[in-house]
Formats: structure tokens, sequence, C-alpha cells
């Protein structure tokens, strides 16, 4: 079986950084909460685990979408076996 090598676009490669830095923005809004001198109160603990899991599923939605996309298009360019 051929593998293929995934080049993104350039508009593909803007919108995973993107996402992937308001991902890494949310981890570290998440960390400093938890790491505080104080604990965070319950809402800001949800409102900053909430935005973590919100950014992440974004990103790897977005990531599994742009692949799926590709490999329906490879699929038609590869032999069958």
């Amino acid at each position: 079986m051929q593998q293929t090598e995934w080049l993104p676009t350039d508009e593909e490669w803007c919108e995973l950084c993107f996402a992937f830095m308001e991902l890494s923005q949310a981890h570290d809004h998440l960390q400093t909460l938890l790491l505080a001198d104080s604990p965070p109160s319950l809402q800001q603990l949800w409102q900053a685990t909430s935005a973590y899991r919100n950014h992440s599923q974004t990103f790897f939605q977005s990531l599994a979408a742009q692949v799926r996309a590709r490999v329906n298009l490879s699929e038609h360019s590869l032999p069958r076996s």
C-alpha cells in the first residue's frame, strides 16, 4: 500500500496554527489558575476547563476533518489492491 504525504495548503496551515494557539492559551490559563497560590472558585475552574475542552475539541475536529478530506481525495488516486 502506498503512503501519501499530507502537505497542507497555506490556508489549512494557518487555520491549524491559530486553532493550536487558542488551545495553548486556554491551557495556559487553566494551568495558571490551578497553580495559583489560592484555589480557584468553582466557577473559575468550570469556565477554564470548559474553554480548554472546547478549544481542544475544535482543534482535533478541524484536524480530523482535513485528514478525512485528504484521505477521500487520495483514495481515488491510490491503486486498488
